[in-house]
């Protein structure tokens, strides 16, 4: 509890670091990646609204195959796109998140560090692999919560809401904690743990990495619940101009998480003695 409170303070210190030295500006990285990933997303499920076996005469019983294959292919990868926008926005911003978490740093400490274009790769690949295997690891808890909740409710059928609530409830906490453990990690590589050190660092300092997810995972997740479902909005226009006014405001939310972790970070660890840092000479 003390670690989750040190976080959610530490969200606080974040934004205003955030608007006192601009960093409002790394968001443009993401945004231009949001609204990427939702217009391939379209684009792709408009191909397949276009090329429907309906609109063809005489098709074919081969065709038909190939078009269920094809089509079936470009809907997953609509659907990939849509709905695990905030897994991929990671993945594809990692070197700008590296790039704020050592700048966030050296504003807080002094601490540098040479560049290295080796190291940055290296970086780079650690961050991809981690939020692969988070991914995995979520995906994995929520399908067991999800079965094991479901056998509870062939038991406890009067309770279904209340049981209903419990499982979305720790399937939000699983979220909040492998997305708090994705921001954390960039610091962590620096202070030169390896992946292996790292999950046992972040599952005792548990309860900062949840608070670290819960600004990111909450504001993606119920920002991206406005587009569903399409019918409510009154014409295109509104819809489009909804995504733009999402994807501004969750482009700013992995740029505040990665500050809030490092910031956090510095406070438990003291940054300033990393013995890998260089110090920045005045």
């Amino acid at each position: 509890m003390k670690n989750f409170i040190l976080g959610i303070r530490c969200h606080v210190k974040a934004f205003r670091f955030l608007v006192k030295h601009k960093f409002w500006w790394y968001s443009l990285v993401p945004f231009f990646v949001f609204i990427g990933i939702y217009a391939l997303g379209f684009y792709l499920k408009g191909l397949e609204e276009n090329n429907s076996p309906d609109n063809f005469d005489d098709f074919e019983d081969v065709k038909k195959m190939l078009y269920y294959f094809y089509y079936g292919i470009l809907l997953l990868l609509f659907l990939s796109l849509t709905n695990f926008t905030r897994y991929i926005v990671i993945i594809l911003i990692s070197p700008v998140l590296a790039i704020i978490s050592q700048r966030t740093e050296k504003i807080l400490t002094g601490n540098t560090y040479k560049f290295d274009f080796k190291q940055l790769k290296k970086d780079i690949i650690r961050a991809i692999n981690l939020a692969f295997r988070n991914i995995i690891y979520e995906f994995s808890l929520i399908l067991l919560i999800t079965v094991l909740f479901w056998f509870i409710s062939l038991f406890i059928s009067a309770e279904k809401d209340m049981i209903s609530f419990i499982k979305k409830g720790i399937i939000m906490i699983i979220a909040f904690y492998y997305y708090g453990f994705a921001f954390l990690d960039y610091t962590l590589e620096r202070m030169r743990l390896s992946v292996e050190e790292s999950i046992i660092y972040v599952r005792k300092k548990r309860g900062l990495a949840i608070s670290i997810g819960v600004i990111f995972t909450i504001i993606f997740h119920y920002s991206q619940e406005l587009l569903n479902p399409k019918d409510y909005f009154q014409n295109d226009y509104v819809f489009y101009l909804t995504i733009f006014a999402i994807a501004l405001i969750s482009s700013i939310v992995p740029v505040w998480s990665m500050i809030a972790s490092t910031i956090a970070l510095n406070e438990i660890e003291g940054l300033e003695n990393n013995k890998y840092a260089n110090k920045e000479i005045d």
